[in-house]
């Protein structure tokens, strides 16, 4: 994973603007999937740490990289 690619996961004004969406929406209006999709896209940002300090994040987001690249050649390495 692209150093640009962790930028665009790391949006948090992108994901501070889905949490106030979702907080002003009428969730009775959504469908089944439309509602999964609002909570998947929520916790993907928290798994992302969209919800810690910026210090935080900024750590993640060096670290995140090298982690990603592991699970990849461990992947590669046991579907071989």
């Amino acid at each position: 994973m692209d150093k640009y690619q962790v930028e665009v996961e790391m949006r948090v004004d992108v994901f501070q603007a889905l949490r106030n969406a979702e907080k002003n929406l009428d969730k009775s209006s959504l469908n089944p999937e439309q509602s999964r999709l609002v909570e998947k896209m929520l916790l993907e940002g928290k798994r992302a740490g969209l919800e810690l300090p910026e210090e935080k994040r900024e750590k993640l987001k060096k670290v995140r990289p090298c982690f990603q690249a592991q699970q990849l050649v461990h992947l590669d390495l046991h579907y071989s």
